[in-house]
C-alpha cells in the first residue's frame, strides 16, 4: 500500500465492495492506528504498527504495519486477536461451520540470505502456533508474501 494516508480514497472503494479489508504497510504509529476505523463508517478496525517509538527520537519515515478492517455489522462474530508480532494482525470470525482465523501478513524481503530464511521461517512458525493455540476450525492466511 505504501502508506494509508495516500490511499484513503481505494480503502474507502473497498470497504464499499468487501465485507473485511486486509492492508499491508499501512505505515501508521502505534498511536494512529486507531484512525483506520475512521476510514469509511460502516467500518471497524484491528491494526498492528512495526514502527517502533521506543527510541524518544523518530528518524525517517514510518514503515510497516497491518491492519484488518470489517463491517460493523459482523462485529458480534468477531474477536480480535494478540498477535505479538508487528507483521501480522489476525482476527477470528465465527460462522456457521466454525470459526475462521483470518491472519493478515506482511511476510519479510527475501535478500537470498539466511537471516531471511530464519525471519520468514520464525514468521510461518508464529502463524502455525496461533492456529493451534486458537479455538478457529479453519486457517486463512492472507497478504504480501
Amino acid at each position: 500500500m505504501s502508506g494509508v494516508k495516500s490511499s484513503l480514497p481505494e480503502i474507502w472503494q473497498l470497504c464499499e465492495i468487501y465485507d473485511i479489508v486486509c492492508l499491508q504497510e499501512h505505515w501508521l504509529l502505534p498511536c494512529e492506528v486507531g484512525t483506520l476505523s475512521q476510514v469509511h463508517a460502516n467500518y471497524l478496525s484491528w491494526a498492528t504498527s512495526a514502527v517502533d517509538i521506543s527510541s524518544s527520537l523518530l528518524v525517517g519515515r514510518p514503515y510497516g504495519g497491518t491492519a484488518i478492517l470489517y463491517k460493523r455489522s459482523l462485529a458480534s462474530a468477531i474477536t480480535v486477536v494478540d498477535t505479538s508480532e508487528p507483521r501480522m494482525t489476525a482476527i477470528s470470525v465465527k460462522m456457521s461451520g466454525g470459526s475462521v482465523l483470518i491472519v493478515n501478513v506482511y511476510m519479510p524481503t527475501d535478500y537470498k540470505t539466511y537471516d531471511c530464511y530464519e525471519e520468514y521461517l520464525d514468521l510461518c512458525t508464529k502463524i502455525a502456533a496461533l492456529f493451534d493455540e486458537s479455538e478457529s476450525t479453519h486457517l486463512f492466511v492472507t497478504g504480501d508474501f
